[in-house]
């Protein structure tokens, strides 16, 4: 009976929510990295070549019918896009690692402190009362903050480290926008020097979003770190004080 009590008290509690919690963040994790390299290991088949290459410009007429070079050049960028997103499984890949790696240490810390305080038969010293109720619950709640700002710090990681294409006006759009402002029969070097302006712009803008993700991730983890050791340690005083004074009597 009472082996079955002690499991209810506040720490035990605790104890296994915080087990639970790692668990499920680990299963999680873990399926995301298998899937991710099962996609390495065995990439979907690509897509036809012409279907993939040949920009559809049967709609267009006219003025606003591309030259054949303009089309070559928006089949060249299509190409070099499709390059770049092949690199995405990569960035998934980070991102289920980084779940195990944080949930992992979690789980094993946790499970490690219910056996041997099972074995001490230490569970029933911590009160349910509203000041220790409060420490457990934002310690807890932390954890799990820490957990989820782990995996989007690693998302934002591997968006610096692997970037995705930028999406910018290729040949085909800004041929379109010239001639639709006026401009009749742009050159290609015209069209190109555009499209490479809206590149930089694209890319510029990119790189600014990546650095703000990768620096607010890194404010939350730090936060959610300073909260989850600060409570936890203010638990582990209290636990230890209370056992010492059990012991002592």
């Amino acid at each position: 009976m009472e082996s079955r009590r002690r499991n209810w008290t506040l720490r035990g509690t605790y104890l296994y929510l915080t087990c639970l919690a790692s668990l499920v963040f680990l299963v999680v994790g873990a399926g995301r990295t298998i899937a991710v390299l099962v996609d390495i290991a065995n990439p979907p088949p690509s897509e036809v070549p012409g279907s993939v290459l040949q920009p559809n410009v049967a709609g267009l007429s006219g003025p606003l019918r591309p030259p054949p070079a303009v089309v070559e050049a928006q089949a060249r960028l299509e190409a070099e896009r499709r390059s770049e997103e092949a690199r995405g499984p990569w960035r998934r890949l980070a991102v289920g690692l980084a779940g195990v790696a944080a949930a992992l240490p979690a789980y094993l810390y946790g499970w490690k402190l219910i056996r041997r305080e099972e074995r001490q038969g230490r569970w029933p010293q911590v009160e349910w009362g509203v000041r220790n109720l409060y420490f457990y619950l934002v310690s807890l709640g932390a954890l799990v903050a820490l957990l989820v700002t782990v995996t989007v710090l690693a998302s934002a990681v591997s968006q610096v480290a692997v970037p995705p294409p930028s999406y910018y006006p290729g040949p085909l759009e800004v041929h379109s926008m010239m001639v639709t402002e006026g401009k009749q029969s742009p050159s290609l070097s015209e069209i190109q020097a555009r499209v490479d302006s809206e590149r930089r712009r694209a890319e510029a803008m990119d790189r600014y979003h990546r650095r703000r993700s990768l620096i607010s991730s890194a404010v939350s983890v730090a936060v959610a770190l300073a909260l989850y050791l600060t409570h936890w340690s203010r638990c582990q005083r209290g636990f230890s004080a209370v056992a010492g004074a059990a012991s002592g009597g």
